[in-house]
């Protein structure tokens, strides 16, 4: 057993041999929760509206949110029982480490399902970032929780997740952009806007992901900031996500326009026509109805481009 606090010996590796941090860790992660807390009642609340749910995302969503949801109960647990009563081991936060790697592959995974789909579910495009997602797994297994030792080598894994995270987003994004700058002619003026806040909406989650673990990176020699930002990253890996999710749900990557605003003029007569087929009604949903990958891949025509 390796005794973190109370350490006669000194500060074990980049852990902390005061209770302050564990402590300063522990309010961290439970506001972070509290925010994570509210965006899936806000997710919830949107599915209760929707006319047709998407089952993947669905899923994902929850088993992030159970995760995460058991590791603040083992938090608490840890320190109720443990910290302020006889001290803390590193074997005792090696189911935290389990449950932050559980839900990085979920998280990661969603993210790459969202790319294949957006790239028309063409499966040569998963090669590469299947190989770093491979990767950035097997890093977390092997170096998260296991020992003192191997936990030095940890931010390896947090890199090749960021890494994985900025190529999808930046790959995803630009294909929602490409889409969009050929969909005008074909959709109207109001998807091109759309597809390019759903852009925006991949941009602006990726970013914040990977400025939070770039910090965590960057204070990883200082004991207590590297303790309370490893507290938080659980919360942060499916707080993205689901961020995406509700923003995308609630419209703001979405408004398309409206059936009245596609009209023609028929030779004879004048009179006005719509042409509102059955699958422009499904491509001009309110966003409620569209997930981000049908989205953005709503236009049939372009699949192949």
């Amino acid at each position: 057993m390796t005794v973190l606090y109370p350490n006669k010996s000194g500060p074990v590796a980049h852990y902390p041999n005061t209770p302050g941090p564990y402590i300063g860790a522990v309010i961290f992660e439970l506001f972070l929760y509290g925010i994570y807390f509210v965006l899936c009642l806000a997710y919830a609340a949107i599915l209760l509206h929707k006319r047709r749910i998407f089952w993947v995302p669905l899923i994902a969503a929850v088993t992030m949110f159970g995760i995460a949801t058991a590791d603040v109960g083992y938090t608490l647990n840890l320190l109720f029982r443990k910290l302020l009563v006889q001290g803390l081991e590193y074997e005792e936060l090696r189911p935290k480490y389990i449950m932050y790697v559980a839900n990085s592959i979920i998280a990661d995974t969603f993210l790459l399902y969202k790319f294949y789909l957006i790239y028309g579910s063409k499966k040569w495009m998963l090669v590469a970032p299947g190989l770093l997602l491979v990767a950035a797994t097997a890093c977390g297994l092997a170096f998260e929780g296991t020992n003192v030792a191997l936990s030095q080598h940890s931010w390896i894994n947090v890199t090749l997740t960021a890494v994985l995270n900025v190529v999808i987003t930046g790959l995803t994004a630009g294909r929602i952009a490409y889409i969009g700058k050929y969909a005008r002619a074909m959709l109207g003026t109001g998807v091109p806007y759309a597809l390019s806040m759903c852009a925006a909406v991949m941009i602006e989650s990726g970013t914040v992901y990977t400025v939070y673990v770039s910090l965590d990176l960057a204070f990883r020699t200082n004991p207590t900031a590297n303790i309370i930002l490893d507290g938080g990253l659980i919360q942060i890996v499916g707080i993205m996500p689901t961020l995406i999710l509700v923003q995308i749900s609630l419209g703001r990557a979405s408004n398309i326009g409206t059936p009245s605003s596609y009209t023609q003029q028929q030779a004879t007569g004048g009179t006005t026509v719509s042409y509102w087929s059955d699958e422009t009604r499904r491509t001009h949903a309110f966003a409620s109805d569209i997930p981000l990958a049908e989205a953005a891949s709503a236009p049939s025509g372009f699949q192949a481009v």
